[in-house]
């Protein structure tokens, strides 16, 4: 690893476990070593799947799609509200509904109410889920979203992929579709955030250049690491303690 890289990461570490005391967290070795490990991906995450692949999860009869803009919006919108008060496993068949279908934006036009999306999800389980435990489910929903210990309905809320809006994605997109020449629809339904992060980063533009240091998952995922460990001790779980 680089000096520049372990400068990088001993910073971000030392950052997260002063934040975390100044909250009065008693922070213990699984905690320190948890933040280490948020820090270290977040600078130097290592080899990954490129997102160009965007691989599907395939569990029994059920494929399950990276998440898309589209599709996550969605859920920011509509479906965590629909389902984050419901039991953890309707909440996991709730995410697993939304990236079967993924890739589909007329499966999102009537899932608009709580009753016609739990509709929605019971037609899709009855007809076309076979040979799956929900343990399966729960793993593939995992992996696909990129959770290191599996799902949680604790993540419920942090489901979606990238941070914006509508309004926000409407204008990113935009840039995209007159750089490559590709109506909305395929930025919406086929890519997700990281996919679409790095075609803005190769695109010939000063968009292009702009959106070549704006790589923040790592980071976002270092955040959510440090506000769990403090909400964790806040709620009476255990110092430290792991909630994903």
């Amino acid at each position: 690893m680089e000096n520049r890289d372990s400068r990088r990461i001993s910073a971000l570490y030392l950052s997260g476990v002063e934040e975390c005391k100044k909250a009065g967290v008693d922070l213990t070795p699984e905690a320190y070593a948890e933040i280490w490990e948020a820090a270290k991906k977040a600078i130097a995450p290592g080899l990954s799947v490129p997102a160009f692949l965007q691989l599907p999860a395939r569990v029994g009869s059920v494929t399950l799609w990276p998440i898309t803009i589209g599709a996550s919006l969605w859920w920011k919108e509509c479906g965590k509200g629909y389902f984050e008060g419901e039991k953890e496993s309707d909440q996991l068949v709730a995410l697993a509904w939304m990236l079967a279908h993924a890739r589909e934006p007329t499966a999102f036009d009537a899932a608009t109410s709580r009753r016609e999306a739990a509709k929605a999800i019971r037609k899709w389980l009855w007809k076309e889920v076979r040979g799956v435990t929900l343990a399966e489910l729960a793993v593939a929903v995992g992996d696909v979203l990129g959770w290191d210990d599996g799902f949680d309905g604790g993540d419920l809320v942090e489901a979606g992929s990238g941070e914006g809006s509508s309004i926000d994605w409407g204008e990113y997109l935009a840039s995209l579709c007159g750089g490559y020449h590709r109506p909305p629809e395929y930025f919406l339904w086929c890519c997700g955030a990281e996919l679409v992060e790095e075609l803005a980063r190769k695109m010939p533009s000063p968009f292009g250049e702009v959106a070549k240091s704006a790589d923040s998952t790592g980071f976002f995922r270092f955040r959510k690491t440090i506000e769990r460990i403090k909400s964790s001790t806040a709620k009476g779980t255990g110092e430290g303690e792991a909630a994903v």
